[in-house]
């Protein structure tokens, strides 16, 4: 069969809100740094901050910028980011979590960037009150008409997908394109003795862990409050919260009340997140809302068994029984009960561990990722409309 190659590389711009360390800006700067250089040139430009990611970014030679969006009423946002749309003379503009700035389409289209991609990265989060309902109606209508000028949809799970099609994202091309994570960083460790000596914690110490955003969205306040049921049985449990947040004063609040005192550590945003997972017997992920959870995944390429929330895209990471154990969402007694099903059963969270590093490496690796975006991006120029290609020879 024939497939097509560019006659130059295909020049890309990946607008996403930040360069923080967080999930999302893993996977965007993971697809900007594997696809530059092979057929396509990278630009990376985020519309509120930087962050330690932009450092990364420029190490491998990509241009980052930034709109420095200075609040929702930042009128001149829109025309910094016309200017960088310009200059760049891009031929794909890729759109990650669009509906956080209303602006990035219409400016697209007054650069007059051939391609548009918008990219879905979660589901609807908590439930909103009147006023903020009011609102979701006006940004259903806006989608409804400004998808109509973008060449193509994806979501990081088909429960993504569906939920932001039911917000107006229904009249374009779309599809699902999974998260993927670098497997060569991940892996099960053998000892788990010196990765829980780096947080001064004794050998024969059981740690649940999480890592995630402290936000009211990941749960955490339910993983808290049923780490008393878990004590109860193993009393030399504690609980490793990996990352930082809004909510990070009122979990530790809510430690202290529940007469936890050091059995829960909040470590805050951490570099060795990976070194953190291996000290972990079991990891929880407690989201009330979830697109994926890529933080999930690590946790199960790095051999831990899991226990999650059965909500969102997360059912289609974690097989209930094989990969996993799932729970219902804010349900702290269910939680507990299935964290001490995996600590009291090592062979139950053997066969499961190993069933999810399985899992991970067949379907969610970053070279699927990846390629699968590469495929997506060189698709929307196969008509040669727009930029010139020539036919090669393909299996």
């Amino acid at each position: 069969m024939l497939t097509y190659q560019a006659v130059r590389p295909v020049r890309v711009l990946e607008l996403l809100p930040t360069l923080q360390r967080r999930g999302l800006e893993k996977v965007v700067c993971d697809i900007a740094l594997e696809l530059h250089g092979r057929g396509f040139e990278v630009d990376v430009c985020c519309t509120k901050t930087t962050g330690p990611m932009e450092v990364i970014l420029r190490e491998r030679g990509l241009r980052v910028h930034c709109v420095e969006e200075r609040g929702p009423r930042d009128v001149l946002a829109g025309w910094r980011l016309l200017s960088i749309l310009r200059s760049g003379k891009y031929d794909i503009a890729h759109l990650h979590c669009p509906v956080e700035a209303g602006y990035q389409i219409p400016m697209a289209w007054l650069a007059r960037v051939p391609k548009l991609i918008c990219t879905f990265h979660s589901t609807p989060g908590l439930p909103a009150p009147p006023a903020v309902q009011v609102k979701a109606s006006a940004r259903k209508l806006v989608a409804t008409l400004v998808s109509r000028g973008v060449d193509w949809v994806y979501a990081c799970s088909s429960v993504a997908l569906k939920a932001n099609q039911q917000s107006g994202w229904s009249s374009c091309n779309s599809s699902v394109i999974y998260n993927g994570i670098d497997l060569t960083h991940l892996y099960p460790v053998a000892d788990k003795t010196a990765a829980k000596a780096a947080f001064g914690l004794p050998p024969d110490s059981c740690v649940i862990g999480s890592v995630g955003s402290l936000c009211q969205q990941k749960g955490h306040s339910h993983l808290i409050r049923a780490l008393p049921l878990i004590r109860r049985q193993i009393p030399n449990v504690c609980l490793l919260l990996v990352g930082s947040g809004p909510d990070a004063p009122a979990l530790a609040q809510l430690a202290r009340s529940s007469g936890l005192g050091d059995a829960v550590r909040l470590t805050g945003e951490r570099v060795d997140v990976m070194e953190c997972i291996h000290a972990m017997d079991v990891f929880a992920f407690p989201s009330i809302a979830e697109g994926f959870g890529l933080a999930l995944a690590e946790a199960m390429a790095c051999g831990v068994p899991v226990v999650a929330s059965a909500v969102g895209g997360v059912p289609e990471l974690v097989t209930d029984g094989v990969s996993g154990l799932l729970v219902p969402a804010a349900d702290h007694v269910a939680l507990a009960a299935a964290i001490l099903r995996l600590l009291n059963d090592h062979e139950l969270a053997l066969k499961l561990s190993a069933n999810a590093l399985e899992v991970v490496s067949q379907r969610f690796a970053m070279e699927k990722m990846t390629s699968d975006v590469s495929h997506l991006y060189r698709g929307l120029f196969t008509d040669g409309s727009t930029l010139k290609l020539k036919p090669i020879s393909g299996v």
